[in-house]
């Protein structure tokens, strides 16, 4: 995983990564809602979920078993409770 900095990734990319193996909740742009496990990651916010439930905006529901979605088009990310714990978003640096 890359660090912070003028050349590295920011927190919400970290986070993202250290996300991965948990269930997620992402919302698309077009309306569509995914929740599953968060498998992979890629620093552009690409993200790979398995086992995910597909709810479409007429609140139609599909299991999928793998699915890719395009980082750009990802509206929000839902991560676990846990998260405000994260050294990350407890403490950052300024300056």
């Amino acid at each position: 995983m890359a660090v912070t900095g003028k050349r590295g990734v920011g927190i919400p990319t970290i986070l993202l990564h250290d996300g991965e193996g948990t269930i997620v909740s992402i919302e698309m742009k077009t309306g569509e809602t995914y929740r599953g496990l968060l498998d992979e990651t890629e620093d552009n916010m690409n993200c790979v979920m398995k086992d995910a439930v597909r709810t479409d905006i007429n609140g139609n529901t599909t299991q999928v078993e793998q699915v890719y979605l395009r980082g750009s088009q990802i509206l929000f990310i839902v991560f676990p409770d846990i998260y405000p714990l994260q050294p990350e978003i407890l403490y950052i640096p300024v300056g």
